[in-house]
């Protein structure tokens, strides 16, 4: 199994089984289809804690499995008890308990947070409506923050001396030819600057930072900034002895936050993120003890977004 970058959006796995694809894997969830088409890659499941059981068959598959030849990845959420159960959680990764790497001079810059609640039980409204062995309910809801800074990256940007129209320092040494309009050289590579666009010559003073060195390189590093919200709830009704009912609702929202740096133009990335809502209907008909009917229907709607700061600014 190897995780997809959460950065793609999607919170995927490549998984191969038996020597197939990775787009031979079936992906279920409480018994309807949980793969996405586009890729060919699981869509997403809810955390663990909202989860009953969990299982992968790579053979003997039963005839409800077709269409697969590499695996059957299902899983199940969790329904209430006539007990009440419940529990809440966090992980953390924060640099101010991290040990920094053997040759760094400081700790790395990650902070992760993982939290979130579940609980499940009976449904009992006060004076109306008492579920005990009747009717259960089920929900939970994660999050996960995530705040770090890319690896180093390269870029050229102008010197001063460019920017004040010499160009006879550029590069180690300099062997272009500055000409003018006509093609005449400029002597000594010394361009005026009254001849310099000063709508470029502003941008480039206002939002590019002048290299340090003669060719114009600088490092920069862009930060990263991503949140991931899962939420599910689920309700069980024991119609009678022979029949149950259950409807069940995940909603997985993921953002990844745009960058931009005033003074660092190349800086810039687009933003992107993925709303992802799964609904799950069934019916359990017991006829009798040899003969079973569960019948599933479910909808799954996924919508990913790329855009600007400006367009990402109400979901950071």
């Amino acid at each position: 199994i190897r995780p997809r970058d959460w950065s793609s959006d999607v919170c995927s796995s490549d998984l191969s089984a038996n020597g197939s694809g990775v787009g031979q894997v079936s992906y279920r969830l409480d018994g309807n289809a949980n793969t996405d088409f586009y890729f060919q890659l699981n869509q997403e499941f809810p955390f663990p804690d909202a989860l009953q059981e969990f299982s992968i068959q790579t053979s003997n598959f039963s005839a409800q499995y077709g269409n697969n030849a590499g695996a059957v990845v299902n899983a199940v959420t969790k329904s209430g008890t006539n007990q009440i159960h419940g529990g809440a959680f966090e992980f953390v990764r924060n640099r101010f308990f991290n040990a920094k790497d053997r040759f760094a001079t400081t700790a790395d810059f990650l902070k992760r947070n993982q939290y979130g609640a579940y609980a499940g039980g009976p449904v009992y409204i006060p004076k109306l409506y008492n579920g005990k062995d009747k009717t259960f309910f089920f929900f939970g809801w994660q999050a996960t923050n995530i705040r770090n800074v890319n690896v180093a990256k390269n870029a050229l940007g102008p010197t001063v001396d460019e920017l004040n129209g010499n160009f006879a320092t550029c590069g180690t040494p300099c062997n272009a030819v500055i000409r003018d309009a006509s093609g005449v050289p400029y002597p000594n590579k010394q361009v005026p600057v009254a001849q310099l666009d000063p709508v470029a010559l502003a941008f480039t003073r206002q939002m590019m930072p002048a290299g340090l060195t003669g060719t114009g390189f600088y490092t920069y590093q862009t930060p990263i900034t991503q949140n991931l919200r899962q939420g599910v709830i689920r309700v069980d009704h024991q119609l009678g002895q022979n029949d149950r009912l259950t409807g069940r609702y995940f909603v997985d929202d993921f953002d990844n936050a745009a960058t931009y740096d005033p003074k660092n133009y190349v800086s810039y990335s687009n933003g992107s993120g993925t709303l992802v809502n799964n609904l799950n209907l069934g019916e359990i008909h017991t006829f009798s003890p040899t003969l079973l009917n569960d019948f599933h229907i479910g909808h799954v709607r996924q919508f990913s977004r790329r855009g600007s700061r400006t367009r990402q600014t109400g979901r950071q």
